[in-house]
């Protein structure tokens, strides 16, 4: 079998019930005797949000076409000095899991949470850390940029207005459920919309839609002028 040669990992603490914590977990193995050098090292990316004090959701992050997926989800119960993942049998709370902890665990929020400690932890790195954020992503084949610029906010203006104009002719349109129909156009989530057309009214591609909780706005000069180039792109 092969022997755990080494074992580091870079991690925020354990958080309240409620919030998430992010593990980069890093092992090295070596079955070949005294003399075997180190074989190449296990690294695993854990976002663990807890439930409440007896349980964990563990997502295991993944890289896929150098991006982050959830590879894996596991309800643990709660140990503060265990590894990503794992748990002890005694560990488990009286009565074992129950079936609201499951519904209630969100793979995607788990994912926004793992983008947002990215975030942070790129421009305010942890001290006496055993290794960087940007070393431990770019062993996963993904750079910190290419994660943060998925965020919803973080689009470019030309992705912005693309939002923008499809939110604005879905209002336009009298559709009842303008953003949702918005998101269907784009295929992405409404959430996402929504957040791309504040992004887009605070960039000047968007009009501000009218008093406060209505839909709405136009594209701005400087909209219609994105949406234009982007169109003639597609067409070359």
């Amino acid at each position: 079998m092969p022997s755990i040669e080494d074992d580091s990992r870079l991690a925020t603490s354990w958080p309240e019930v409620g919030k998430a914590r992010l593990t980069f977990h890093q092992r090295r193995t070596c079955g070949c005797g005294p003399d075997c050098q180190l074989g190449p090292s296990e690294d695993t990316i854990w976002i663990e949000v807890r439930l409440d004090q007896g349980w964990v959701a563990a997502h295991r992050i993944a890289p896929q076409d150098g991006r982050l997926i959830v590879g894996e989800v596991r309800l643990i119960p709660f140990e503060p000095t265990a590894d990503p993942g794992e748990y002890r049998e005694s560990a488990v709370p009286p009565g074992g899991a129950r079936s609201d902890l499951v519904r209630s665990i969100s793979a995607g929020e788990a994912l926004s949470a793992a983008v947002e400690m990215i975030d942070r932890l790129e421009s305010e790195p942890a001290p006496n850390a055993p290794w960087s954020i940007r070393d431990a992503l770019r062993d996963f084949n993904v750079e910190p940029e290419q994660i943060i610029a998925r965020r919803p906010h973080a689009a470019t203006d030309a992705q912005l207005a693309e939002a923008a104009a499809a939110y604005a002719d879905a209002y336009r349109d009298g559709a009842r459920a303008y953003l949702q129909v918005a998101a269907h156009r784009l295929g992405l989530s409404p959430d996402t919309v929504s957040k791309r057309r504040r992004a887009a009214q605070d960039r000047g591609i968007l009009t501000g839609g009218g008093h406060q909780g209505k839909g709405g706005g136009e594209l701005t000069e400087y909209g219609r002028a994105l949406v234009a180039g982007s169109q003639h792109a597609d067409a070359a």
